[in-house]
């Protein structure tokens, strides 16, 4: 039994690793190149929008397929700001609260949890913290300080923007202002080799206010070339319904649990 143990624990390492990577690869720090517009930009105006939301419950199905397939089903319960519970039920039971100041992690069997107050966070966590859950807001907002190229519509996105990072370029397409329909990552203004894409359908839409897409597709190629591709399904969707507080009460959920501000510790026993 504790080799299994030992097993799932280094599958799930192994898992969170691939996960890390594809942040890095995405998402570095940019310097702001010449030639781009410094008005409000399209990833500007679409943050905006979802600074409408208020609260959001629901569960998320994740299915993300490479050399192996994994399967991780999640509920989350979500207020503004900085109030999150996100509950892990496969692959591997774990929890995330973040309760306004400070957030706490626990993976059932470790030995330990970690928790760190959000100030002090780096910014691979700071990105859960931010972002919104159902939503491409953790794309946006590695892209709300990036000068905007303008680029043509075409037959399927009306409105379009694409913003220069130091490894890629980056297009956002949509037809309505508030919604985001496809993001996609080239290696280069020639946008010849995409390297990445989410694609987002299936939308709730309130008022033309917001919209968060309940199907999200995507893939990525990894730099030893092996394509990884995801697909979620937001289920049992609620927006800006009254949350219990409740749920942010890490006291409540880590009953006996020690806790250490070293993520690596956690494993120690």
């Amino acid at each position: 039994m504790l080799k299994v143990s030992m097993l799932k624990v280094s599958m799930l390492k192994h898992h969170n690793k691939i996960l890390i990577l594809i942040w890095i690869i995405i998402f570095v720090p940019v310097a702001q190149p010449t030639g781009f517009s410094k008005t409000t930009t399209l990833a500007q105006q679409l943050l905006l929008s979802y600074q409408k939301i208020e609260t959001i419950s629901c569960e998320i199905q994740k299915t993300t397929t490479g050399a192996s397939t994994v399967r991780m089903l999640s509920r989350i319960v979500y207020k503004r700001p900085n109030y999150i519970n996100v509950e892990n039920i496969s692959p591997a039971n774990r929890r995330i609260i973040v309760d306004g100041k400070k957030l706490y992690y626990y993976q059932k069997n470790a030995a330990k949890g970690f928790s760190k107050p959000i100030k002090e966070l780096n910014e691979t966590w700071m990105a859960s913290v931010n972002n919104i859950p159902g939503t491409p807001v953790e794309h946006l907002l590695k892209m709300q300080d990036i000068p905007e190229k303008k680029i043509p519509g075409d037959k399927k996105f009306a409105i379009r923007g694409a913003y220069k990072t130091d490894t890629s370029f980056v297009v956002i397409s949509c037809n309505k202002p508030y919604r985001v329909e496809l993001i996609e990552f080239f290696k280069d203004s020639g946008m010849k080799k995409k390297f990445a894409e989410y694609k987002y359908s299936k939308f709730y839409e309130k008022d033309g206010l917001y919209s968060i897409p309940c199907l999200h597709e995507a893939f990525m190629i990894m730099p030893d070339g092996n394509k990884i591709v995801e697909k979620r399904y937001i289920h049992n969707l609620k927006v800006n319904t009254p949350i219990n507080d409740h749920f942010f009460n890490a006291e409540l959920f880590f009953k006996n649990v020690e806790f250490v501000n070293d993520f690596s510790k956690t494993y120690h026993y």
